[in-house]
């Protein structure tokens, strides 16, 4: 209080003894009680002596501090959200902006920039900052648009939830109607088409992989299983099982009609996709198999693992053909070139390793920067470029030097850009570059894979997600 004085240039014997034992005694011993009552009063639009008075009007002192500090949100809110003279329409228009706005991330858990509740709500794009303004002293609203709108407290959460403890009905927020609302503004036909949810595995999805041909889209998950699904009809084909630990790779054949699987067991095992038939289990691993690849000619299939080891196997006699060392790096994933000639292995010291397949000999070590979290993980993180001269990560184009016994037998083709418009960068589903859907938190952390214009999204609940955007 002393602070909002001097600001203020208010009298020195403001606030009186009295009134601050009043509001120490309101408070409760509730800290976040007196936080909420000076941001409130320091708010530089009102007269500060007037908030004041608002705040130690009412209140019973036999009420519990909970109770007080519900009274004490009821307070700010209709001070803050209703101007003076407002009539009952005008109020009932003013209460449905904030449920609308504040509700969304209320119930979604998240942090909102004003940027994507514009997105969210283009109806309302003229007055999200209007209503937020007033309510700093319950969230924090940052002058940036970029920077998420956060919650100052999570009492206010709960405190806007329960239709017992906000007893100012237009303020309590129906959170079955929120969600429904957000829903129907994230998956808006105008921007795109949620094509279905599906509901198969009881844990995380940790990798998701469309079949070559595009007829199966094959989702790996903690619950120990494999799960393969229509792209088309949505519908769920098959439960491949077997795995004793959380499946962490996946890959199809060339011709699709093989499915290897790498898993915490130290295993991979291999399925006909179309009848789920186990052709046959690898072993030899001695640690968690977190990565799983098939060459691009079909006669080898490479898994690595955490035992700083990468495999090469026959996939038709299922015989080990060799085991290629990292040398004291766990291998995070694997890639062939297009021509099947050169093996990349990502590892977890930030390095890529390259060898030449034919004659099992590392000829190139490349250090690379790690890159950032991503909210969402493509299940296809490693590749070479379409003339295999080029290595992607991450989507960044990383430079090695091709050996020279290559050099003469290579020709060199310009790299062609096969990339599909949909894509997605951190939280949003982008076309042509352009953000179109945000994602919100119950669709992250996971992972995605995106195939003729539709990307299938796994995540934490075990619900597999697709959407489409253009023409399929």
């Amino acid at each position: 209080m002393g602070i909002i004085r001097r600001e203020h240039l208010l009298p020195s014997d403001w606030p009186t003894k009295e009134e601050i034992e009043l509001l120490v005694e309101k408070s409760g011993g509730l800290f976040i009680y007196a936080v909420t009552v000076c941001r409130f009063i320091r708010d530089h639009r009102w007269f500060r002596a007037k908030r004041l008075e608002i705040v130690l009007e009412g209140g019973s002192h036999e009420q519990s501090p909970k109770r007080r500090l519900d009274e004490l949100y009821i307070q700010i809110l209709e001070n803050s959200i209703f101007q003076n003279n407002c009539n009952e329409k005008e109020k009932d228009l003013l209460s449905r902006r904030f449920q609308n706005i504040v509700g969304s991330f209320i119930v979604l858990f998240d942090s909102l920039s004003v940027i994507v509740l514009t997105s969210l709500f283009p109806t309302l794009s003229e007055t999200i900052e209007i209503t937020l303004a007033p309510l700093k002293s319950l969230l924090d609203v940052p002058v940036n648009r970029d920077t998420p709108v956060r919650l100052l407290h999570p009492s206010f959460r709960d405190f806007l939830l329960n239709q017992g403890r906000c007893q100012a009905r237009r303020f309590w927020i129906d959170q079955r109607k929120a969600h429904h609302d957000v829903a129907e503004q994230l998956w808006n036909p105008v921007r795109g088409n949620l094509l279905s949810t599906l509901r198969g595995h009881s844990g995380y999805i940790g990798v998701v992989v469309f079949s070559p041909d595009g007829q199966i889209l094959a989702s790996g998950s903690m619950d120990k299983t494999v799960k393969l699904w229509g792209p088309v009809t949505r519908d769920l084909l098959n439960t491949l099982e077997g795995h004793l630990d959380e499946i962490f790779a996946v890959a199809f054949s060339p011709d699709s009609q093989l499915l290897a699987a790498g898993s915490g067991d130290f295993t991979v095992k291999l399925w006909d996709p179309v009848t789920g038939f186990l052709r046959g289990t690898l072993e030899g691993h001695s640690n968690k198999v977190s990565t799983v690849a098939f060459s691009p000619d079909g006669q080898l299939l490479a898994s690595g693992a955490w035992d700083e080891t990468v495999r090469l196997w026959d996939p038709v006699t299922r015989n080990l053909l060799s085991v290629l060392e990292s040398r004291s790096a766990w291998v995070w994933e694997v890639a062939f070139s297009p021509d099947s000639q050169l093996l990349a292995a990502e590892c977890e010291d930030n390095t890529i390793r390259l060898w030449l397949v034919e004659k099992k000999r590392l000829f190139q070590r490349i250090q690379h920067e790690k890159g950032e979290d991503l909210v969402l993980r493509n299940s296809r993180n490693l590749a070479f470029s379409t003339d295999g001269s080029q290595l992607l990560l991450d989507g960044k184009l990383i430079e090695f030097q091709l050996p020279d016994s290559l050099t003469l037998s290579r020709q060199k083709r310009a790299a062609t850009d096969t990339r599909c418009p949909l894509n997605i960068e951190r939280d949003w589903v982008t076309w042509n570059n352009r953000r179109v859907l945000w994602l919100p938190s119950n669709q992250r952390p996971g992972v995605y894979v995106i195939k003729n214009n539709i990307v299938a999204i796994g995540n934490g609940s075990g619900r597999m997600n697709f959407f489409s955007y253009g023409t399929i």
